[in-house]
């Protein structure tokens, strides 16, 4: 198994517990974010991590 180790932006630093949803290239869009919206919306800190080497990462519609 391989360890990666993810570097969070200052300006991203959770202030408690967080919820961290990572995507990869070809993710279903509707499928990740819908429960990031639902959990935001319940007043949750959601952050979207890209599991590339790039922050934009294309979704299955080819959408950024």
């Amino acid at each position: 198994m391989t360890e990666h180790s993810i570097s969070i932006p200052p300006s991203a630093q959770p202030s408690g517990k967080a919820v961290f949803v990572m995507v990869g290239t070809g993710f279903d869009e509707i499928e990740a974010l819908a429960p990031v919206d639902v959990m935001r919306r319940a007043g949750m800190e959601v952050f979207t991590v890209s599991m590339t080497d790039n922050r934009l990462v294309k979704g299955a519609t080819g959408n950024l």
